[in-house]
């Protein structure tokens, strides 16, 4: 279960960084 929790912790975490990035490349263009 510990795994499980980590395993759903970590994918939120990536998911989290994949949106940041999106983020932060479009603020980015707008002010490139």
């Amino acid at each position: 279960m510990i795994n499980r929790k980590w395993i759903r912790i970590t994918a939120i975490v990536i998911v989290a960084a994949m949106l940041l990035s999106t983020v932060v490349a479009g603020i980015g263009l707008l002010f490139y």
